[in-house]
């Protein structure tokens, strides 16, 4: 079980998130093969994913990974090719595993998924794209989520839809820098010519390597990112 593996955390991990666009006209197939190879060839122990239809899962789980994550409607029909999930990927499996709601803009529900190891929770999300104030709101709550659980040390990940110049978003870093959580220093683009994808790390935890491969381009417009973390 993942508990003891967690207990060993002298050895180093590889965390990532990757948005991995939600395409109804893509072969899921191919496309959910690339990332197995991905997550092979990079030895990837919890990788967030973002954007994840049904369809995307089965195929991971026959990948032998472990896939955790609710559904933004918990019928899996109701507007089948928009119900997504953020679902994170383990080499292990988790017994403590939740998904909630940060917010719920028109009828498009944006949730969180965590796992929870004895050392750090785990934490994938995607924020609002079209409303700066439904994105606030998740920020806010993601926040007070944080805050209740400031007894562990926190793995944040995910597709945040802002960047550096966002006020809100800044607040955010520097609420969480309060809490000795802070934003991993990547430079490289993650989304188009932006980068609003972003890694939190609890500062218990040295980073030893950060990487943006480029390879997935053809099934995503993210770019993934990995960072090798070591318990200090």
């Amino acid at each position: 079980m993942y508990n003891e593996y967690g207990d060993s955390m002298k050895k180093e991990i590889i965390i990532g998130t990757f948005n991995i666009q939600n395409n109804i006209k893509e072969d899921v197939n191919n496309k959910t093969e690339k990332i197995v190879d991905f997550i092979n060839k990079y030895n990837i122990d919890f990788l967030g994913l973002q954007e994840v239809r049904k369809e995307y899962e089965d195929n991971l789980i026959k990948g032998n990974y472990n896939v955790y994550g609710n559904y933004r409607f918990k019928n899996l029909r109701l507007l089948k090719n928009i119900n997504e999930s953020v679902k994170i990927i383990s080499k292990e499996p988790i017994k403590n595993t939740s998904t909630v709601y940060l917010s719920k803009f028109l009828f498009f529900p944006r949730i969180m998924t965590t796992v929870e190891t004895d050392n750090f929770i785990f934490i994938n999300v995607h924020l609002e794209f079209w409303s700066n104030y439904f994105r606030k709101k998740e920020l806010n709550n993601l926040y007070k989520y944080i805050c209740s659980k400031n007894n562990k040390d926190i793995i944040l990940v995910g597709d945040f839809n802002t960047d550096y110049n966002q006020k809100d978003f800044l607040n955010f870093i520097n609420n969480l820098k309060k809490l000795n959580i802070n934003l991993v220093n990547n430079e490289e683009i993650t989304h188009k010519n932006k980068i609003i994808d972003f890694i939190f790390v609890s500062n218990n935890y040295e980073i030893l390597d950060i990487l943006v491969p480029k390879e997935l381009n053809d099934i995503s417009d993210h770019n993934p990112i990995l960072v090798k973390i070591k318990k200090n």
